[in-house]
């Protein structure tokens, strides 16, 4: 009988420990909501920066503005009760993407926003080569 009760108090006692650790659940972060908010902010200005600066155009800053304002409002939805891994991730991936839609429209050409691009004049066009130099007409 003494075997008995012991064995059930080192269960018991077992099942204390490790019972608190599976009762909390996911782990939810309250710090990296202001840094996503911040890094939402910052690219915003960048586009508005960018935007400013003729290297988007009208159309495509817009496009980008409302992607960036769909992002923040994403960030404060989930970060209501603080964010737990999958949403950290997810926050992480679309700021990611966004990053670069910026990068790739800002590289484009496109400064008209109407999808076509202008066309440099023949002494300011690179060689085919990429050497750097005008092509040379005859």
């Amino acid at each position: 009988m003494r075997k008995i009760l012991f064995r059930l108090t080192v269960a018991a006692a077992a099942l204390g420990v490790v019972m608190p650790a599976a009762a909390r659940g996911p782990r939810y972060d309250y710090a990296a909501v202001s840094l996503y908010q911040a890094r939402v902010v910052q690219l915003q200005a960048r586009i508005n920066r960018l935007a400013g600066q003729g290297t988007l155009s009208p159309r495509e800053a817009d496009r980008l503005r409302g992607a960036a304002a769909g992002l923040r409002a994403l960030v404060g939805i989930k970060s209501q009760d603080g964010l737990n891994t999958p949403e950290r991730i997810e926050i992480d991936l679309r700021i990611s993407q966004l990053n670069r839609q910026v990068d790739r429209e800002a590289r484009d050409g496109d400064r008209r926003g109407d999808g076509r691009y202008r066309i440099l004049p023949v002494d300011q066009a690179e060689a085919a080569d990429g050497s750097g130099e005008a092509p040379r007409s005859n």
